[in-house]
């Protein structure tokens, strides 16, 4: 079976992608598959920073480091690879690709693909403003990366499945993480399932409500089980009910 030994939350009573009922999906879709392949869209933190202070650019050698709350991590430390797509570039380059040099051997490091970009459903220039969350924006004009000071800021966004075809994703995905804030619409429609199909897919539906997200996929996928903050889904070939 899959290990998950490494998450600091792994009993904690509350809901979120480290909650024991996605561990317990991962187990019963993929049991001890240790090649498989991941896309996260709308990664955010992955140390936890209510425990290190306020976020700053850190000292990996000097300053103290606490992993936080992704699943998606200990899935790369199964063997796994995979493509993470993240808007805000401090959250790669500060906490996401330093603490992977740090958990991963380096040939599987090198496998892992990070993209500092917006999915959505075309290209266009939006405007970041909660984390994650984006807006439209009419500028045309990207600005000037401030670390950490990342609400107003505005990049480039890409419909997803392009994303996903310029950094070489497989047309099998076997695990999807959709958390965007509220943009989960957004980034749906810009995924070409006659490209990429994701066996598994976790959805956040707390600013997109479920119903939503399950009518946009209902006929590809089946309704698996939702805690309020996260729905997992199962794509219906390969569902095991």
């Amino acid at each position: 079976m899959l290990e998950f030994n490494n998450c600091p939350y792994r009993n904690a009573p509350y809901m979120g992608p480290h909650s024991e009922w996605v561990v317990d999906l991962y187990q019963k879709y993929f049991g001890d598959k240790t090649d498989g392949f991941l896309v996260e869209i709308g990664v955010g933190c992955v140390l936890d920073w209510q425990r290190m202070g306020t976020p700053k650019m850190l000292d990996w050698d000097n300053d103290e480091i606490i992993r936080g709350e992704s699943h998606t991590l200990e899935l790369l430390e199964n063997g796994w690879t995979g493509i993470y797509i993240e808007s805000i570039h401090e959250l790669i380059d500060n906490e996401l690709d330093p603490l992977l040099k740090k958990i991963l051997p380096e040939e599987q490091y090198n496998n892992i693909k990070m993209v500092k970009c917006g999915a959505s459903d075309k290209k266009e220039v939006v405007r970041i403003y909660n984390q994650e969350s984006l807006e439209s924006s009419e500028d045309s004009t990207v600005d000037v990366i401030v670390p950490y000071n990342y609400q107003g800021r505005k990049l480039l966004c890409d419909a997803t499945s392009t994303i996903l075809e310029d950094n070489d994703c497989p047309s099998d995905i076997d695990f999807m993480l959709i958390d965007v804030e509220g943009f989960e619409v957004n980034v749906l429609n810009g995924l070409d399932f006659s490209k990429h199909l994701p066996k598994l897919m976790l959805i956040e539906i707390s600013n997109t409500p479920f119903q939503t997200i399950n009518s946009m996929i209902c006929d590809r996928y089946d309704f698996i089980h939702h805690d309020g903050l996260n729905a997992m889904f199962v794509h219906k070939d390969f569902s095991k009910e």
